[in-house]
């Protein structure tokens, strides 16, 4: 065995080596950089060697240095770990040659492999299955594009020399292939001094699993299992575990004899990893990838599931001896998860910086730590971004992963941002905990941000804490902890958290013990916070009503780091001005460091937005920036071969006046005009007046004769139960509007969203005075629309009862059909099912199968001797029993609160009542947070009133939609999608009321590509998670031979099946025309939107009454041609009159609204308040995640 052996690496596998040298006895000699005179690797070894330089290439890739170290420190033997030399052959061989002992395997095994095309050869001879593909030496681009004629894409391309996902791109189409080619081929030459390729077949959706294979000089191949890497990003492996939970005993049984059959061919001595494709759907069907000729990154897990210490296996191997172990001893014991953790932004950006503190969870049941790193160090973009390993072990996979988990989550690095957060949301996904896994799963995912708010409101805290200690026993007068005479301490900062986020205002009021901290102006607020010392670097912070233990670090520059469960920000005070004022210079910083390759757009240079400015490599990668908008290049920061990093911008971009496009404030072009105010006024006038006549309810003698019996009435009760003061969104008021001989004013019920201590409900409330509240076909469709409203938002829904049930003269059409009466106890009970509350009050009648409302509900509330609930009335149980019973002997609160145990809580009367209901909302759990990311709402720039001076009453009359969204939108801002194409749809991005909006508005008819565009934004915002608001004036879709031959059918079908297919929350208001197919493509009532409104000034129908005239005409005309009879002119005007006249009253939108075509009609100038009441109702419901891919239309 060897005494003495140099380690050719550094950081966390040069410790790991020397930990197990130090346990053989074996004396270790490290080699260091400038840049790394005091890392850790070389305070772990027993003899350490200056090799000067500060990169790579100046120090752990000079073969001679690494040489020169080992012969004056007398090492017998070389081990190279992984990375840097390990995988060159011209270094194992120059090791043979100075008669050293090179701990790997034999120069010839390494160059074979080291070729891609020649180590698929070998995989081939040795009966391994390999991808098919192009692999021979020398293949220039003409070869790689004649070969790749008539393949199927995607294509993979592919450096022959190297790995690690350099000089590697996947293509997806033949177009793409020569510019691949010439990317590839330069960060292949970049990497490895090789810029040869091939191309085989990409297989799209493929798991990662390796073997490892280790062999003596006496012949002896064992495997070791093996591991699975799939859940990589820009084919860099992320988590790592063995042993694959998708192999089964027989299939690994295989990959094993053929990685060992390989590993025999090629002349193999040492660790060895043989690296396999496999398709994601069937694991049996896997190709071979590569063999890495060297000890993985990934080991740790292999070690941990077979008790085998690799390091020391090659360490013997090396030395001559025979391998201690055989196949049969070989078992596997439990499961193994890593994570590697790098210097990396959430978004899996490089980081930089120093290290202030480093915390690991060191001893952790089943915790292995692997790592190189302490406080003080500098982290930079000279050597790989890994700063250690956190691995986990556990008698099965669940358990492994939940130790992993909450080792992250102990993990705290501060000074520069790593990805221990993303890590931990990663392992927290539903399909890696259910082992669906493939290799761009990772890239597929969206991964939180870490808490920003909660880390400002610690470090407010922490600033108050330091200024008591600092200061206990000082001057109190010096004391920066805000005490007033009379009053508690107020502090207050405007912080940033991070190096690019934006201004924040915190407020502290109180000490250390006891504070209460507001974030902007009280938009996000603690209660009852709090923080104690720990120790010197560990503080526990109170918020929300829980405790945190909490690291943190101070800067140089006073900037404090905090950390906890797996994030850790920086969070800085600003100084200056107060106003928060800022200007916008179109810089254009690199989204991570790296090295500048080449500079486009020297100073001085005008460039077009998208332009190319500058590229960069960094994490394997060339990387593009571009201009931001259409300027000239004012100055420059960079030079080619120099560093770039995402702490200063790399270029500033000047725009030229008037060319700034993102998000840009729209400005009216409309001139306002007198006549339209005028129409839209006398409409909104008649609107009040239909509106006034719903609200007298069933007329003054039925209001007054309910009023006598100490019952508020239905919108008094409404008023009474949501929050004081706060907006209520009643649905469909006009319901039942010119039917039933105006027996139904509102359908005999109130419905709508309030908010009710604090939660947004559904209110659910009969009107008595209506036919004694009793239900009309429309009455229950309307019950049922609220339900419907309260399901998909997962919003509370509360039933104020008072109601004789079915109205029996029309009881065919109200009981028996599926969605009829019985639906409404039937979608109680589905929504109790999916936990939404379900909340009765019987504040009157409850008769017949109105008796199961409250009776199905979570919780009931009855009114003392005003409520009653029984299946038959007192006239039925005589008729039926003979039994003479008064209604509140039958089924009043006192036998339903103390008897039948039919209701939870019996009140003294209404105002009684309806306490009580507000205090049940009171105990639900809080609302969830909305599914998609608020900021602060911002007014308009154009004052919403104006809609009606520039939008036309008559929907025959063009205008711009940008109209409508300039006086709708926060800020009037507008990042418009698409703007030059597919003119007569304006689809873009937007926030109203702070909530975000993918809107699609448009100008009248659709055409092929308009419709087109509308069905890529919409699956865009359907991807994105966006909520969706679709304005319509739409005329229908273009009609005549042009455009039937152009495929406007299937263009309108694309936009139908996306609006039809869109997960997310869908809002439509009609604000012009709505007619035919259009009616569909821009989400109608049939394409389930969350909410539908109208304005006064809209029309739907199948087509205008004009249209529909002049087709029907035609159709007549021709009819009595075709017998020879003359249609007489006045004739012909009376059929059109007609026609016109139907359809002017059936397209109106009263008669929509009283058929519940729509959710009510609403004054254009509420249109933004409206729209925001619905965002906030759907915000509560969680959006599913996207199941396909965008398919650009």
């Amino acid at each position: 065995m060897f005494e003495r052996v140099l380690i050719a690496n550094r950081g966390e596998i040069a410790v790991r080596i020397a930990r197990t040298l130090r346990a053989m006895g074996i004396e270790s000699v490290a080699v260091f950089s400038d840049a790394d005179r005091e890392a850790p690797h070389v305070k772990a070894a027993d003899v350490a060697v200056a090799i000067g330089g500060r990169t790579p290439g100046e120090s752990y890739l000079k073969a001679d240095l690494l040489l020169d170290a080992a012969k004056r420190t007398g090492a017998q033997a070389i081990h190279p770990g992984f990375g840097f030399l390990s995988e060159n052959a011209a270094f194992a061989q120059a090791v043979a040659d100075a008669g050293l002992t090179w701990i790997g395997p034999p120069a010839s095994a390494i160059e074979l492999m080291g070729s891609k095309t020649a180590a698929k050869r070998a995989a081939e001879d040795a009966g391994v299955p390999v991808v098919p593909g192009i692999h021979r030496d020398g293949l220039t681009d003409e070869d790689l594009l004649a070969w790749a004629e008539g393949q199927k894409y995607p294509l993979l391309v592919k450096a022959a020399a190297g790995g690690g996902g350099r000089g590697m791109r996947v293509v997806d189409e033949a177009t793409k292939l020569p510019d691949a080619l010439q990317a590839a081929r330069r960060e292949a030459q970049s990497a490895f001094g090789d810029d040869q390729l091939l191309i085989e077949r990409y297989v799209e959706t493929a798991r990662h699993i390796e073997v490892q294979v280790m062999a003596d000089t006496h012949g002896n191949v064992v495997h070791l299992n093996e591991r699975e890497c799939s859940l990589q990003r820009r084919h860099q492996k992320v988590i790592e575990e063995a042993p694959s939970p998708v192999v089964s005993p027989e299939l690994r049984a295989q990959l094993g004899a053929e990685s060992v059959a390989l590993a025999k061919a090629c002349g193999y001595v040492g660790a060895g990893t043989i690296e396999f494709i496999a398709d994601a759907a069937d694991p049996a069907e896997h190709f071979f990838l590569e063999m890495n000729t060297r000890l993985q990154v990934e080991h740790p897990v292999t070690e941990l599931i077979t008790g085998v210490d690799l390091v020391e296996l090659q360490l013997r191997v090396a030395a001559g001896e025979e391998l201690p172990v055989t196949q049969e001893d070989i078992g596997v014991s439990g499961h193994a998860v890593e994570a590697r953790l790098y210097a990396e932004t959430a978004a899996f950006l490089p980081s930089a910086g120093d290290v202030l503190a480093a915390h690991f969870p060191f001893g952790d049941p089943g915790v292995r730590i692997d790592g190189a790193l302490e406080g003080g160090m500098t982290i930079g973009t000279d050597y790989d971004p890994m700063l250690a390993k956190v691995i986990a072990h556990g008698p099965d996979r669940a358990t492994a992963l939940a130790r992993l988990d909450r080792a992250l989550a102990r993990t705290a690095v501060l000074g520069l941002e790593t990805n221990a957060f993303p890590l931990r949301a990663l392992l927290r996904d539903d399909d890696v905990r259910a082992a669906k896994m493939d290799t761009a799963q990772v890239e597929r995912l969206t991964f939180p941000a870490p808490p920003a708010d909660e880390a400002l409101a610690t470090t407010a805290l922490l600033w108050t804490l330091l200024a008591r200690e600092t200061t206990a026993d000082g001057d109190p007068l010096a004391a920066r902890d805000g005490w007033r005479v009379g009053s508690s301490g107020r502090l207050r900062w405007r912080l940033v958290v991070g190096d690019d986020s934006a201004e924040r205002e915190v407020v502290l009021t109180g000490s250390p013990d006891a504070a209460e901290i507001t974030l902007d102006d009280e938009t996000r607020t603690w209660t009852g916070a709090a923080v104690a010392r720990v120790d010197a670097d560990t503080v526990a912070v109170t918020l929300d009503g829980l405790r945190h233990a909490v690291r943190y670090a101070i800067a140089p520059d006073g900037t404090i780091w905090v950390g906890r469960d797996g994030w850790a920000l920086p969070v800085r005070q600003l100084t200056g001005a107060a106003d928060g004022s800022a200007t916008s210079t179109g810089s254009l910083a690199a989204p991570m460091p790296g090295l500048i390759l080449d500079v486009r757009a020297p100073e001085g240079t005008s460039v077009k937005e998208g332009d190319p400015i500058v590229v960069l490599e960094s994490m394997k990668m060339e990387i593009v920036l571009a201009a931001p908008m259409d300027g000239v290049v004012a100055e420059v920061r960079v030079a080619q071969g120099g560093p770039g990093g995402r702490r200063r911008p790399r270029r500033q971009c000047r725009a030229r006046e008037g060319e700034r496009r993102v998000s840009r404030v729209l400005r009216s072009t409309a001139r306002p005009d007198e006549a339209n105010r005028t129409a839209h006024e006398a409409l909104l006038e008649d609107l009040r007046d239909q509106l006034a006549r719903v609200h007298a309810g069933g007329g003054e003698v039925a209001v007054e004769r309910h009023l006598k019996r100490g019952k508020l009435l239905a919108r008094d009760r409404v008023e009474r139960l949501c929050d004081r003061g706060s907006a209520f969104l009643e649905l469909s008021p006009l319901a039942a509007h010119g039917m039933y001989d105006g027996a139904a004013p509102g359908a005999g019920i109130v419905t709508g969203i309030g908010m009710v201590s604090g939660r947004p409900c559904v209110i659910v409330a009969n009107d008595a005075t209506v036919k004694g509240g009793t239900y009309y076909p429309i009455t229950v469709k309307k019950h049922l629309r609220a339900q419907e409203i309260a399901e998909r938002n997962h919003l509370p829904a509360i039933y104020l009862v008072d109601s004789g049930g079915a109205f029996l003269p029309q009881q065919d059409e109200v009981f028996p059909d599926k969605d009829d009466f019985g639906r409404i106890f039937f979608n109680q009970a589905q929504m109790s099912a999916k936990g939404i509350p379900q909340i009765a009050c019987v504040m009157g009648s409850c008769t017949a199968g109105g008796a199961y409302v409250p009776a199905m509900s979570d919780e009931t509330v009855i009114v003392k001797e005003q409520g009653t609930i029984f299946l038959g009335g007192p006239p039925l149980v005589k008729a039926a029993t003979g039994e003479e019973v008064s209604a509140e002997d039958l089924g009043g609160g006192d036998l339903h609160s103390r008897t039948s145990g039919v209701t939870d809580h019996l009140a003294a009367d209404d105002a009684d009542a309806l306490h009580r209901v507000r205090s049940i909302v009171a105990t639900l759990n809080d609302a969830p947070a909305p599914p998609w990311t608020t900021r602060d709402p911002q007014a308009p720039a154009l004052d919403p009133d104006t809609l009606l001076d520039v939008v036309p009453p008559s929907p025959r009359t063009p205008y711009d939609v940008r109209e409508v969204i300039a006086r709708v939108v926060d800020g009037s801002r507008f990042h418009e999608f698409k703007e030059h194409y597919g003119e007569t749809v304006v689809t873009g991005f937007a926030h109203v009321h702070g909530h975000p909006v993918g809107i699609v508005g448009n100008n009248g008819v659709l055409f092929g590509e308009s419709a087109r565009k509308a069905a890529h934004f919409v699956e865009l915002c359907d991807q994105r998670g966006i909520p969706l608001l679709f304005l319509q004036n739409i005329s229908g879709f273009m009609v005549g031979r042009e455009y039937e031959a152009g495929g406007i059918a299937r263009d309108g079908a694309k936009m139908v099946t996306a609006v039809a297919t869109a997960r997310v929350p869908k809002i439509t208001v009609v604000v012009g025309g709505s007619f035919g197919a259009g009616n569909y493509g821009m989400c109608g009532r049939a394409y389930d939107p969350r909410f539908l409104f109208m304005w006064p000034n809209a029309r739907i129908s199948v087509m205008g009454g004009e249209q529909a005239a002049t087709v029907l005409a035609t159709v007549r005309r021709d009819q009595l041609a075709a017998r020879g009879v003359e249609w007489p002119a006045e004739e012909e005007q009376q059929l059109r009159a007609g026609i016109e006249e139907q359809f002017e009253t059936q397209g109106h939108p009263y008669y929509s609204s009283a058929r519940l075509w729509d959710d009510g009609i609403i004054d254009p100038r509420d249109t933004r308040r409206v729209v925001a009441l619905a965002l906030s109702a759907c915000a509560g419901a969680p959006v599913p995640e996207p199941t396909r891919p965008l398919y650009r239309m």
